[in-house]
Order: structure tokens, then C-alpha cells, then sequence
């Protein structure tokens, strides 16, 4: 299970500001092998448009939990 996780940061801005949210976290009765995203650093630059962020969380029976946010950029 993945929690903490934000469905939408909207930002307006004109530079190379970037775009923060706090790290969710994965639990799983189970050992967890691995928590992924295919965004590895909070604290990112996005280019304009909506960037959607995936988390992807496996258990050691190889059960997979995915969860996202989507982050909309505007200038």
C-alpha cells in the first residue's frame, strides 16, 4: 500500500522553479523489494503541461501496489 501521496500539484511559474511534494511511503505485510518512481528526486523542474509521477511498490511474493500524482505546470 502506498500513502502520502498527492493526486495533483498545480503550479504557475516562469523560471526553473522546482516543484516539491513530501515522500510517500509503501507498507506491505509482506517484505517490500523494492519502491520505485520514475521520478527519483523530489525537488524537480517540470517542463509545462501535465507530468504524471508513478510510484511503483513490490512485495517479496511479487505483488505490485502502483499510486501517482500528476503534476500540472503552468506558465
Amino acid at each position: 500500500v502506498i500513502t502520502g501521496l498527492p493526486r495533483l500539484i498545480d503550479v504557475t511559474y516562469c523560471a526553473d522553479e522546482l516543484v516539491t511534494w513530501s515522500a510517500p511511503q509503501a507498507s506491505d505485510k509482506c517484505t517490500l523489494v523494492s519502491f520505485t518512481s520514475n521520478y527519483n528526486n523530489i525537488g524537480t523542474s517540470f517542463l509545462e503541461g501535465t507530468t504524471n509521477v508513478i510510484y511503483t511498490a513490490v512485495d517479496g511474493v511479487g505483488k505490485t501496489s502502483l499510486d501517482s500524482l500528476m503534476v500540472n505546470v503552468n506558465t
